[in-house]
């Protein structure tokens, strides 16, 4: 499958490295690209994955990237974004965004990655091993399936992320923030 990442640069999602880092065939972008570059390989590619940090407004810059804004995807790569229903947002919110511009796909809400999200949502008794097990493991599950198409790697996403789940106060909440779209 023709699959880009787009994951900017960050020590805070690298985590996250391991839904791709096994895989030699995906274009990967980290930054240091324009937002028309980016969107022409968007253009290019069957599928893409976006990694990171991000709002209801899109996936944010971070300062990786040829361009100045706050976000190097944004409404204005809607027209791009919606030709592919295989898409996957991975990004703080990113289900707002996705409804926000009526695309398709695999997204998450409000996702926990670091100790003060865990206590912004009031999650108690949770240590950084316990976030960093359940990305670890969310990662390592969407890696196992990535070039499948999206309706089954949600699928086996939630069940083994929920199993998982069961010992895990972070899957446990992170799992009830996985969304498709057809």
């Amino acid at each position: 499958m023709n699959t880009l990442i787009i994951h900017p640069k960050d020590e805070s999602t690298d985590v996250l490295k391991y839904i791709y880092s096994s895989e030699n065939n995906y274009t990967v972008i980290n930054g240091q690209i324009s937002k028309i570059d980016l969107y022409k390989l968007i253009q290019s590619h069957f599928r893409t994955i976006f990694i990171g940090h991000g709002t209801s407004r899109g996936l944010s810059n971070i300062n990786m990237f040829k361009y100045k804004g706050e976000y190097i995807i944004d409404y204005k790569f809607k027209n791009v974004l919606e030709r592919s229903n295989q898409n996957i947002y991975l990004w703080c919110y990113a289900d707002r965004f996705v409804k926000n511009n009526a695309l398709k796909g695999i997204f998450t809400g409000m996702f926990i990655s670091d100790l003060q999200e865990a206590k912004r949502y009031n999650i108690a008794n949770v240590k950084k091993i316990d976030i960093d097990a359940s990305n670890i493991f969310f990662s390592q599950t969407l890696a196992n399936c990535i070039n499948k198409n999206n309706k089954m790697i949600y699928n086996k996403l939630i069940l083994e992320y929920a199993l998982f789940a069961k010992d895990n106060k972070i899957a446990k909440f992170n799992v009830q923030n996985i969304f498709i779209k057809h």
